[in-house]
């Protein structure tokens, strides 16, 4: 199986397309519980699947916080079909997305559908609602409005597992740059909060990189996105029985 053709026949210009086909597969959407059975499978999947997650906050790179989201998920795409590979990409994906909602959160998904909205402005997405509006409640409709500019084609790149770290140290090592400023004498005083908040983060990251460096199981790596202050960037790292889950952002 050709992972990356795979892997960017779901990340693209029809990500939300494919996210509706998924949702109903499942027999998710609700429109009488807005969500309840969306966020009850969240945690049914994560309960299952998920192995270890490891969120950490470092002073930005290009924006102003870098949030890594590592997750690894008991999944093995080696011994996967077509089909399987894509069920198991949608259930870490949203997973990794929607398990670590608040309530406040949660509720804005459940908000009202602009549906005028989107007619006149951008009534190319509205289309992929059309004939299933009996189905598809505002909930899901607002699930796929985030995503909705967040990948096209192309967007999906293989990397060894040695550029794959690579590019994690870089962004630690910028950071780490950016944070000293914070903790010079100068600054010192005035960014006590703020040093005291991440100061532990980077022991955390330099450790969670190193750990990738050292596991000789990782072979494919594919990156999801560039790094910029736009999009949210994500890695999979394949290894024997297990998935690697990076989401990293990065905005200003």
């Amino acid at each position: 199986m050709d992972l990356q053709k795979k892997l960017g026949q779901i990340w693209n210009d029809d990500f939300c397309e494919h996210l509706v086909r998924f949702l109903i597969k499942e027999g998710i959407p609700n429109r009488e519980k807005q969500g309840e059975e969306f966020f009850r499978r969240i945690e049914e999947w994560k309960d299952t699947f998920c192995l270890e997650e490891k969120r950490i906050k470092l002073i930005g790179v290009k924006g102003w916080y870098f949030f890594i989201d590592a997750m690894e998920f008991l999944f093995d795409f080696y011994s996967l079909s077509e089909e399987e590979v894509e069920e198991a990409v949608w259930k870490m994906f949203l997973v990794n997305e929607f398990s670590n909602l608040d309530e406040q959160e949660r509720d804005f998904y459940r908000r009202e559908y602009n549906e005028e909205f989107f007619q006149n402005y951008y009534p190319e997405f509205q289309k992929i609602f059309l004939g299933r509006e009996a189905v598809l409640s505002d909930f899901e409709k607002n699930i796929c409005d985030e995503f909705q500019f967040a990948f096209s084609k192309g967007c999906v790149v293989q990397l060894t597992k040695e550029l794959w770290t690579e590019e994690l140290e870089r962004y630690g090592r910028e950071s780490s740059e950016r944070f000293s400023f914070y903790c010079d004498n100068s600054q010192r005083e005035k960014n006590m909060e703020l040093i005291e908040e991440l100061k532990g983060e980077y022991p955390r990251y330099q450790e969670l990189v190193s750990i990738l460096k050292h596991d000789l199981e990782i072979g494919q790596v594919f990156r999801v996105n560039e790094h910029n202050c736009e999009d949210t960037m994500f890695y999979i790292g394949l290894r024997k029985e297990r998935v690697y889950f990076f989401r990293i952002e990065d905005f200003a």
